[in-house]
């Protein structure tokens, strides 16, 4: 007799072992080479009080800065092209109480150890198999410089800002590090930002006008701008680059009053503004947020009493109701998201007009915009049915559900059913839903998720400045999502 094994169910065990213990990659990741051997560093190099004793020169070779914050002792990383470089990592920019504005940090006495990252935003991580983690005081950044001593530059370099995606749900700044990029003249940025429910609440109005997480965003960029100068960044030459969610708020950051006059360029991949999970309006915010006080039994009637009353509520057991909210798991797959400040708004409003208007308006950043898309970008959506075993259901009962793969039921729409009749023959023909593969659902949701957004983005922007596109259909390589399902990676679309 021959014992079969159901696969999703094994793929699902071992996604949570994954997810609870280190789980060795099947390829070779980019090696980073750390070297603290510098680490006592004399008292003479670290006086506070900016005055001439401060050793430059010397304070380089330990790898130390002095900022009008106070001083920073980092460490040493070499990349994958044997370059040595700096690394300050967790250095706090801001500070944020729940569901309030972050505050610039105003320094610190001693010295600074920046030699790891700060903790993550408290989150529920989707490539963790849902796994909830991290903190609420999590406002961090990390910079990784080559100008270091024995590697100096006479000319500041220019500077990149990584903003990371992850459905304004999850992610993390120091998932993304300096291994590649800094085998150029480059100085980079990656930070933290709220997520999920503690970063994108709204109440739709002035009590809780949302975009938190862009906000905490705005005061990176502003420390960046500030003090990257310290760290050999020229804060004339400043580029934005963001993936997904990451994409999204960069094309934002071209529209918002905050931060449109701060840095130089913009690159947007997988996303952009006018993608509709990517910015949702306060409505649509507020119901979700009503949905949640329901949950916890918290008034609604009164925005003040609901957000006080959530307040109360222990951060986990927020953070992890917001699975109470989909409609379909995964979809909608985007709940709490940027959202355009309608009502009251004040001097630190993000966003007050939506991104089509502000173009027609001609008050968007006429910046440089490099934006991409991908081949089968709709795949990760198939990925999270898969993985959730609701992919035979949408196949099986798709004219039920289409209305939330689709996210089309919140708009309200007369005709909504004749909609996904029209759309499920243009993309499936007359074949029955059933006999459908994942690329056909997967071209379907790309189009809606990701592509017709971008070229929109694209339209838009060209009428006012440079833009440079490019699609990237690359599908193999070393690393690839379907690994995460156990697919090979040529039958999962794009690989990096």
């Amino acid at each position: 007799m021959v014992l079969v094994i159901p696969v999703q169910p094994l793929v699902f065990v071992l996604n949570i072992l994954c997810s609870l213990l280190p789980c060795r990659n099947p390829y070779q990741l980019p090696e980073i080479v750390y070297d603290h051997s510098n680490d006592l560093i004399s008292a003479k190099y670290l006086n506070n009080s900016g005055s001439d004793y401060f050793d430059v020169s010397a304070a380089l070779e330990k790898n130390v800065v002095q900022t009008n914050l106070g001083v920073i002792e980092g460490y040493y990383q070499t990349t994958t092209g044997g370059r040595k470089i700096g690394a300050f990592e967790g250095i706090r920019y801001a500070k944020a109480e729940r569901w309030e504005k972050s505050v610039p940090t105003h320094g610190w006495s001693g010295v600074l150890h920046a030699k790891a990252p700060g903790p993550d935003c408290l989150q529920i991580n989707a490539r963790k198999v849902m796994k909830l983690y991290g903190e609420e005081d999590c406002l961090y950044l990390n910079v990784y410089t080559p100008v270091i001593s024995g590697n100096k530059t006479n000319a500041a370099l220019p500077v990149v800002v990584y903003i990371h995606g992850g459905s304004f749900l999850f992610g993390t700044g120091r998932e993304y590090g300096a291994a590649y990029l800094l085998n150029e003249d480059i100085v980079l940025v990656t930070l933290n930002y709220r997520v999920g429910v503690l970063g994108f609440m709204s109440t739709g109005d002035s009590v809780l006008p949302g975009n938190l997480g862009l906000k905490d965003q705005v005061l990176a960029i502003k420390w960046v701008k500030e003090h990257i100068t310290e760290f050999g960044g020229n804060p004339e030459s400043i580029t934005l680059w963001g993936f997904s969610a990451g994409g999204v708020a960069v094309h934002l950051h071209m529209m918002s009053p905050q931060t449109k006059d701060l840095f130089s360029r913009a690159i947007s991949q997988s996303a952009t503004a006018f993608c509709h999970w990517g910015l949702q309006p306060p409505s649509r915010l507020r119901g979700y947020t009503e949905e949640l006080a329901n949950y916890f039994h918290c008034p609604v009637n009164d925005a003040t009493k609901m957000v006080n009353c959530l307040k109360d509520i222990d951060p986990v057991s927020v953070v992890a109701a917001q699975t109470q909210i989909f409609r379909f798991f995964p979809f909608p797959v985007i709940i709490f998201t940027p959202t355009v400040e309608l009502e009251n708004y004040d001097e630190s409003a993000f966003l007050t007009e939506w991104p089509d208007e502000l173009y027609k308006k001609g008050e968007v950043s006429n910046k440089p915009w490099i934006v991409s898309t991908s081949k089968h970008e709709g795949l990760t959506a198939i990925m999270a049915l898969e993985l959730s075993w609701r992919w035979s259901a949408v196949k099986l009962y798709w004219n039920r559900v289409a209305k939330h793969v689709l996210d089309l039921d919140y708009l309200g729409l007369p005709n909504l059913n004749k909609i996904i009749r029209e759309i499920t023959r243009f993309y499936f023909g007359n074949r029955q839903t059933t006999a459908v593969t994942w690329f056909d659902y997967s071209n379907m949701i790309t189009d809606r998720y990701f592509r017709v957004p971008v070229i929109k983005g694209i339209q838009a922007h060209s009428e006012i400045g440079p833009v440079y596109p490019y699609y990237f259909p690359f599908n193999s390589g070393n690393y690839s999502m379907g690994d995460w399902n156990l697919h090979r990676p040529k039958e999962w679309g794009l690989s990096i």
